[in-house]
């Protein structure tokens, strides 16, 4: 049984992930001067990577003045509850990170456990009572401030750093990123006299701005490519009953053993050598651009890849994935064959220094079979030009591999250019190939299941 409340408890908002410092209140699920019961949901909240509810840590009547559609700063007062529904109001409640002080009685709703510090934010230990935000690490690292000489306890935000130490208020940029001289880019303006309509971006997006923006500021990319023979990945696809993208996935986390410059990050004039191998692999299909991580890649067997690749993909189709699916990433993987790209230009992720795209199959005049491209963008402050054309070299050969213990008798066969099942393979699923001709009068064949997206 719910004890009585003794004093109002103020409700504050947790960090749900490292790189929001607020959350959109997305809907009250309870009306103003209702009695809930501890663990009730009390609202739902929106983050740039999932939506999460708040759940009331004990029982009582809620109050709150926040309007749903606001943007909320982490640690500041949600709601209060209370025994008579008639507590007052802080002041400090409409102030960001004040609802963190010790002396007030707050209590944080509970949450899945907090994602481990990213490897950029790493400062001085903060004083005791003391919480800072990841911008607020950022302006004391750039400053080269201590800690301890900001006075204020509880949460301690970027604006507040600037304001104790007396600095004029920076652009928000991404943490560990860096202006040009100093000082704030002009937005761009619109073509003379041509009208155009504007559109708030989602929080998604602009999260993913931040970090390929962060990721290009902070890394000197550079980019080679090399053209594959198709036969050998498709072998590998066969042989073992699996998707493609596994078989990448499978041999690029056993080759980044081989080549640690590839598995890293440069920042503060060093460079970090990741000692785990945890490849991203980037989903597009209409829902956002989301990269769900494979932890310890090097580790894993084909067909263990393939069945977590095959639920990290169901988990995006249903906007089911956990945040902690989409952090600690080393390396990343963009596969747009299924888009049809035969080339493209893929870009640095924060706190990384290599990509690899994988394109679409493409037929020199009069040859078969195909070709696709291997796309490697790098950091040219942890690696070169030479070593990254041997990680290709190295990656074509392993997947050429496959085609040597595949039975010859099959390489000629029909197959299917988005699961590269074989006609043969089709046959005992009952499933069979369409002929299709693209745009530019090459022709393919697809399957019946991926016709029907199974």
């Amino acid at each position: 049984m719910d004890q009585p409340l003794k004093k109002p408890v103020l409700v504050e908002l947790p960090k749900e992930n490292n790189n929001d410092e607020s959350a959109k209140l997305l809907a009250w699920r309870v009306p103003a001067g209702t009695h809930v019961n501890a663990g009730q949901a009390l609202a739902e909240f929106e983050t740039s990577k999932t939506t999460f509810e708040l759940y009331a840590p004990v029982a009582g009547i809620v109050q709150y003045r926040r309007h749903e559609g606001e943007e909320i700063s982490v640690g500041s007062i949600v709601c209060i509850i209370s025994e008579n529904g008639r507590a007052s109001f802080p002041d400090e409640c409409d102030r960001p990170g004040v609802a963190a002080q010790s002396a007030s009685p707050l209590v944080a709703a509970k949450l899945q456990p907090a994602l481990a510090p990213s490897p950029m934010a790493r400062s001085d230990p903060a004083p005791k009572g003391q919480r800072f935000s990841a911008r607020a690490r950022d302006v004391l690292s750039r400053h080269g401030l201590d800690p301890s000489k900001i006075a204020k306890r509880g949460l301690v935000r970027a604006a507040d750093v600037m304001a104790a130490l007396g600095l004029e208020k920076e652009a928000l940029v991404p943490p560990g990123a860096k202006q040009s001289n100093g000082e704030r880019v002009p937005p761009p303006l619109p073509a003379a006299e041509v009208p155009c309509r504007s559109e708030e971006i989602p929080r998604s997006k602009r999260l993913e701005i931040a970090f390929l923006r962060s990721g290009a500021q902070q890394a000197l990319p550079s980019m080679v490519t090399l053209a594959c023979p198709t036969l050998g990945l498709r072998a590998g696809a066969e042989q073992a009953g699996r998707n493609v993208s596994s078989v990448i996935v499978y041999e690029v986390g056993r080759l980044l053993l081989k080549y640690p410059s590839l598995n890293g990050f440069f920042a503060d004039n060093h460079l970090h050598f990741y000692r785990e191998v945890n490849i991203g692999f980037a989903f597009d299909a209409g829902r956002g651009l989301k990269v769900p991580v494979v932890r310890g890649a090097d580790t894993k067997g084909l067909e263990e890849l393939d069945l977590e690749l095959r639920e990290l993909t169901v988990k995006y189709l249903n906007d089911e994935l956990a945040v902690e699916s989409l952090a600690g990433g080393t390396f990343t993987i963009s596969d747009l064959a299924h888009e049809g790209a035969t080339f493209f230009s893929p870009l640095i992720n924060q706190r990384q220094c290599a990509i690899l795209g994988v394109g679409a199959e493409f037929f020199a005049t009069g040859e078969k079979p195909g070709w696709f491209h291997l796309t490697l963008t790098f950091d040219h402050q942890l690696s070169n030009g030479r070593e990254a054309t041997q990680f290709l070299v190295d990656l074509s050969r392993r997947l050429s591999g496959y085609e040597k213990v595949w039975d010859a008798a099959r390489r000629d066969e029909p197959y299917c250019r988005q699961c590269e099942r074989t006609l043969s393979a089709l046959h005992e699923i009952k499933a069979h190939l369409v002929e299709e001709v693209g745009r530019n009068g090459a022709s393919s064949r697809i399957c019946s299941l991926c016709m029907r997206g199974l």
